[in-house]
């Protein structure tokens, strides 16, 4: 599956990623799905336990939730209660959105 990663260092880039497991490795943890106000139609993996592990603020994902996001973070899309990948064109989007976050 596809995914955009996006990373404290303001970072934004599509992998693929094949499970669950690939994804807490990129994350650094347990998987937590948030809903970001400032980018519908998308969910953000983010790590449950970031807050408590110190990990930096990621401005990009905090200002598409509109709260504090800590770490590194996937967009993806959930389908009833399936992670999907994002195609071609939704990971365009994603990272324009991106990068209208640091302008």
């Amino acid at each position: 599956m596809r995914h955009v990663l996006v990373t404290t260092n303001n970072e934004a880039t599509v992998v693929e990623v094949a499970n669950d497991d690939a994804i807490r490795t990129l994350i650094g943890g347990w998987m937590e799905f948030v809903s970001p106000r400032g980018l519908p139609r998308y969910t953000l993996i983010v790590d449950d336990e970031g807050l408590m592990k110190n990990k930096p603020r990621n401005e990009i994902a905090s200002a598409w939730y509109g709260g504090l996001i800590v770490g590194d973070i996937l967009v993806c899309k959930v389908q009833e209660t399936e992670v999907r990948g994002l195609g071609e064109e939704e990971c365009e989007h994603v990272m324009e959105e991106a990068k209208k976050c640091l302008s």
